[in-house]
């Protein structure tokens, strides 16, 4: 045989005329009391099985909804509201009431931030220069919900990417020819967009904007240079001046000339060939020399202030073909003589 008794409790004690009934409405003798029901089950041949349910609180009297005595407090987790940073409920709303559920609901500019709930809010490109907070809402039976909302923060662009991988300059740095810029990687996240400027002597080259420069004759002589911004929606731009290049200066061209003191000797005799090289823009070209008889160097020789003098001995009887050539130096080009004709007499 089994039997159940049933006693409501107010706040651990009997509530006076309710026992055996399934079903209880509070009082106003009850108001602010946590209600349980304490349930007997009693069976032939058993000990008694006492079991107490979860606790409800009544309102007391007059309260009909959540109140707040205070709102809660969300804060940056790196100090900073910055895109890519981590907002959090530092301090949780305080109830009048116990027992309490809150639950939360994030805020842009006040509205509602679809699917962002809970303690914690990551800061999207979105929420720059927008005012963000939390809502709380505290829940309890038998009484409307209460609400209150956080402080409010301002999201701040955050911080600007930097190059992994450094931009460079590609191609060769001369007349006529395209230099192009690698932008280089710029951490992980959504690709940057990128702007450069190209610059001469680390100043802006009007118009050259573009990832290519076809060098000109204004930029010989001079070191070139791209600055890269890459730009990372949410985020600060972020700038890398290349390493330079260097375009050369222009060689100038060179003339060189022979001239024989006497175009005939006699065997045994020296002849004297004078070499002068003239360039445009350059008072004295230096560099070497050599003299050919023919296709064989008889002579190996420095310049001195673009000129030398050339002493032949030992040369044999006939006509013998005489030319220079100038190997050219760092600012001159090279050159090669004309054939002077010189005959060797038999005494």
């Amino acid at each position: 045989m089994l039997s159940t008794d049933i006693t409501w409790l107010c706040d651990g004690s009997p509530i006076p005329g309710a026992q055996g009934v399934w079903t209880y409405v509070p009082t106003e003798a009850q108001a602010g009391c946590l209600i349980t029901a304490q349930v007997v089950t009693t069976a032939l041949g058993f000990l008694p099985l006492t079991m107490v349910t979860d606790a409800l609180q009544v309102p007391g009297l007059g309260e009909t909804a959540v109140t707040s005595d205070g709102a809660p407090t969300i804060k940056a987790d790196k100090g900073t509201p910055t895109t890519g940073t981590t907002l959090s409920v530092s301090v949780a709303p305080s109830w009048q009431q116990d027992g309490v559920a809150t639950t939360y609901q994030w805020l842009r500019n006040g509205q509602p931030i679809t699917g962002k709930e809970g303690t914690s809010y990551l800061l999207t490109k979105d929420d720059v220069d927008q005012s963000i907070s939390a809502r709380a809402t505290g829940k309890k039976d038998g009484l409307s919900d209460g609400v209150v909302t956080s402080n409010a923060l301002t999201g701040q662009l955050g911080d600007a990417p930097k190059a992994t991988r450094q931009p460079v300059i590609t191609g060769t740095p001369a007349v006529g020819r395209t230099l192009t810029v690698d932008p280089g990687t710029w951490g992980t996240g959504e690709l940057p967009v990128f702007t450069y400027q190209w610059q001469r002597d680390t100043k802006d080259v009007d118009g050259e904007t573009g990832r290519t420069h076809v060098v000109s004759a204004a930029d010989v002589g001079h070191t070139l240079t791209v600055v890269v911004t890459a730009t990372r929606a949410g985020y600060r731009p972020g700038t890398f001046r290349t390493a330079g290049e260097t375009v050369p200066a222009a060689k100038a061209r060179s003339v060189l000339t022979a001239t024989l003191s006497k175009k005939t000797v006699r065997l045994g005799r020296p002849a004297t060939l004078r070499l002068v090289v003239t360039a445009v823009g350059v008072s004295a070209p230096s560099g070497r020399v050599k003299v050919l008889d023919g296709t064989k160097v008889v002579k190996r020789l420095s310049l001195t202030a673009g000129k030398a003098t050339v002493r032949l001995t030992k040369l044999k009887p006939g006509v013998h073909r005489l030319k220079a050539v100038y190997a050219g130096s760092a600012t001159v080009l090279g050159a090669t003589s004309k054939v002077v004709r010189l005959t060797v007499k038999k005494r």
